[in-house]
């Protein structure tokens, strides 16, 4: 068996919760440890596809990316017009990615 590892940060460095204009809209990044593995905790407001896309909001979408990759997201943002952003990359620094969405002239993307 192995020994626990320590839970690393400081207290607070460890919750992100991102809002958006009317507050009512947010994003909230959990980082977890039971000192032998590390996760991700991840919850968002689930009407958020009517402010930020139809259909399927693009934001959930990519947090969901993140998990099912290996990544978590170590940053989030949301403007007050409907854009946001989102970078992702694994724990040991690896398989970094960033995606944005609803900036003008419709521009959506991602990069590495």
């Amino acid at each position: 068996m192995s020994r626990p590892q320590p839970v690393r940060g400081t207290p607070g460095s460890r919750v992100q919760v991102v809002l958006g204009r009317s507050g009512k809209e947010y994003v909230l990044l959990l980082d977890a440890s039971d000192g032998s593995k590390s996760w991700q905790i991840s919850d968002w407001t689930h009407d958020t596809k009517k402010r930020y896309g139809a259909g399927l909001s693009k934001i959930p979408r990519q947090v969901l990316n993140c998990e099912k990759k290996g990544r978590r997201v170590k940053s989030v943002a949301l403007g007050p017009d409907g854009e946001w952003y989102i970078h992702g990359a694994k724990s040991d620094g690896t398989g970094s990615h960033k995606w944005w969405g609803g900036v003008a002239g419709g521009r959506e993307g991602f990069f590495f």
